[in-house]
């Protein structure tokens, strides 16, 4: 697994739990069940989240962490909308869509778990020899 992926994972990590950190351990026994919807079926780009439920991270937070797997005709936006989910992983873009289309009017974006675009462009250095 590459560096930015773990990297892009970790970051995932840490906004989901900041963005449930009102929820006090001391002052919860119990754990407090939450469902993350994944964008697409488990792969090396959602590692963070569940190297993050393995390790116990969420639970030290007092959260039951409960991921939940993509497809292709499953939308993380619809998903949280309709109360499937509490938390979703969706491309910005497909979020403002579904926004201007009407759905999930109510929702917040936690936050983005990358400081710059994590698309790339590549182009073949004529220079270099092989």
């Amino acid at each position: 697994m590459s560096k930015h992926i773990k990297f892009l994972g970790l970051c995932g990590l840490i906004l989901l739990v900041m963005a449930l950190m009102s929820i006090s351990v001391a002052a919860q026994e119990e754990l407090t069940p939450v469902r993350l919807q994944l964008q697409w079926v488990a792969q090396s780009q959602f590692g963070g989240y569940y190297a993050a439920v393995d390790q116990g991270f969420y639970e030290e937070e007092g959260l039951d962490v409960t991921i939940l797997e993509g497809a292709v005709e499953i939308v993380p936006q619809q998903v949280v909308a309709s109360g499937g989910a509490e938390f979703g992983i969706a491309w910005v873009p497909k979020v403002l869509e579904s926004r201007q289309a009407g759905c999930g009017h109510h929702q917040h974006r936690a936050g983005v778990p990358a400081q710059r675009d994590t698309r790339s462009l590549l182009r073949r250095d004529r220079n270099r020899k092989r």
